[in-house]
């Protein structure tokens, strides 16, 4: 099975989409969950600056409210060499990218990532972008079936590596900017690969992208 290891047309397709959606904002923000505030702005009526670096103006809400999101916990299934392991590792590598780009926090996914993993670069290049914009991706979560999972050896070197191949089905994603806007991105589906390897530190990714 071959993984596109440049796995950009996942993450151009993911970028895309939740900056180019119009959307509309949530006015009754759960008050329930904590919040951070995100500045408001009135919007512009000129059309070339409301929206125009997305492609459609966004809705704005007055001191939009951001919900704060908890670090995903580790499955303790991931503690083993298993095709169980490595499964549970796949999807707490998703659950990690979402935070990420939540959060902003990249330190538990830096700790699974291989050295040459672009999955991994491409990532932090997202998260980097958001940052600089003041921007931050909410999602409401994703569900996850494994279609294949698999131990397969390098054929040179003789190296054990698993690979994972997971159909996801994302929940909506709102994306909040740093000038009060906010867009929602509707459910959707992918199939992703990942190439994970059992070290004495745990898994480690060496790759994942569109399947």
């Amino acid at each position: 099975m071959t993984i596109d290891t440049a796995w950009h047309r996942l993450v151009v397709s993911l970028i895309a989409a939740l900056l180019s959606l119009a959307a509309c904002a949530d006015p009754h923000p759960d008050s329930s969950s904590p919040v951070r505030e995100a500045a408001s702005e009135e919007v512009s009526s000129d059309p070339q600056r409301a929206g125009s670096a997305y492609g459609a103006e966004p809705t704005r809400t007055p001191a939009a409210s951001i919900p704060t999101v908890d670090a995903p916990l580790r499955p303790e299934v991931m503690g083993e060499e298993s095709l169980d392991g490595a499964e549970a590792a796949a999807a707490y590598i998703v659950d990690l990218m979402l935070y990420a780009r939540a959060s902003g926090d990249m330190t538990e996914l830096e700790q699974i990532c291989a050295p040459e993993c672009a999955f991994c670069d491409d990532v932090r290049r997202m998260v980097t972008g958001l940052e600089a914009e003041g921007s931050v991706v909410i999602s409401d979560g994703f569900r996850s079936r494994v279609q294949r999972g698999s131990l397969e050896y390098d054929t040179v070197t003789g190296e054990a590596q698993y690979v994972v191949i997971l159909d996801i089905s994302f929940l909506a994603e709102t994306t909040y900017d740093a000038r009060g806007g906010t867009r929602i991105l509707e459910p959707y589906g992918l199939a992703m690969g990942f190439q994970l390897e059992w070290t004495p530190e745990g898994w480690q990714l060496h790759d994942a992208g569109q399947a």
